[in-house]
């Protein structure tokens, strides 16, 4: 469902208003490289209108409006394997830690 928030134009944000509040926890990052847009995804046919960098900020602004705790991660690069295996470890553990209350 995360990747609609970058090809269905606010559709994301629309399912998250509907189910707020939200109390989960999300670790979500993406890279400075990752600006293209106008990109067609086949063979979906899913058509990418907005940045990977634009559809991430509304999808964070989207949750932490309904209530969900968001911590934002930003790495160097582009859309590869390598940024998100070397913040596995800091996601999982940001992500079992107790949520504050």
């Amino acid at each position: 469902m995360l990747r609609e928030h970058w090809w269905q134009d606010k559709r994301f944000a629309q399912i998250v208003a509907r189910h707020a509040p939200i109390s989960g926890r999300y670790w979500i990052s993406v890279g400075d490289g990752e600006t293209d847009t106008d990109v067609r995804h086949p063979p979906t046919g899913m058509h990418q209108m907005v940045s990977q960098i634009a559809g991430v900020e509304a999808a964070v602004a989207a949750l932490e409006r309904a209530g969900a705790t968001v911590h934002l991660e930003r790495f160097e690069g582009g859309h590869t394997f390598a940024p998100w295996r070397a913040e596995l470890p800091r996601a999982l553990s940001w992500l079992w830690q107790p949520a504050a209350r």
